[in-house]
């Protein structure tokens, strides 16, 4: 069985109607699309560990940082939608996530915190939340 949490997470984000609502199916993996449409988010696996403390070789931590583009007025939008996906989320406990045919127990899911982020230098400016999430998991 191959385990994807985030695959799992953003199967999660793309089926929250509140979620969807302000971007629509615009949750990605890793890269956004070439000539993209804002607002968007973007999905990226920091870093996977597993617990080798445990007595089960099926427990793992892995950060995933979903980072909100927006091109709409200053941070507004996208600290927004950002705050709604922390709603999403956030405390998220001993819950079975489904992915293609595979699921992922998650454990927990944490907010790690955010950092705002700008880029002035490309027309239109796009504006961006970092937001990081510890998510404890096992298969």
């Amino acid at each position: 069985m191959t385990v994807d949490p985030i695959l799992a997470i953003l199967t999660k984000l793309k089926a929250d109607s509140t979620i969807t609502a302000l971007v629509s199916t615009r949750v990605y993996r890793d890269v956004m699309p070439n000539s993209p449409t804002f607002p968007s988010v973007v999905l990226t696996e920091i870093s996977d560990i597993s617990d080798d403390d445990s007595n089960t070789d099926t427990h793992a931590h892995m950060r995933i940082q979903a980072t909100v583009f927006s091109s709409g007025v200053a941070s507004g939008e996208a600290s927004s939608i950002s705050k709604v996906i922390r709603k999403s989320l956030h405390n998220m406990v001993n819950t079975s996530l489904a992915t293609s045919g595979d699921y992922v127990y998650v454990v927990s899911c944490q907010d790690a915190g955010s950092r705002y982020d700008v880029n002035l230098d490309i027309s239109p400016k796009i504006w961006m939340v970092h937001r990081d999430f510890l998510i404890e998991y096992s298969y």
